[in-house]
């Protein structure tokens, strides 16, 4: 599944305020967003891939 997160600037103004949080929280977006999305959105072929931001 590639995640795209496009150019969002309450994100970047998260991040920059809590960039030593960044790290964590998007390996955890990788581990979790995949799963939620087949579990809610069963019409969602989900295909392990490379995650891309």
């Amino acid at each position: 599944m590639n995640i795209f997160i496009g150019e969002n600037r309450h994100l970047r103004k998260f991040f920059h305020q809590y960039a030593e949080h960044e790290a964590a929280i998007m390996n955890d977006l990788y581990e979790r967003l995949p799963t939620l999305l087949t579990l809610h959105f069963p019409n969602i072929n989900c295909k392990q891939e490379m995650l891309s931001i």
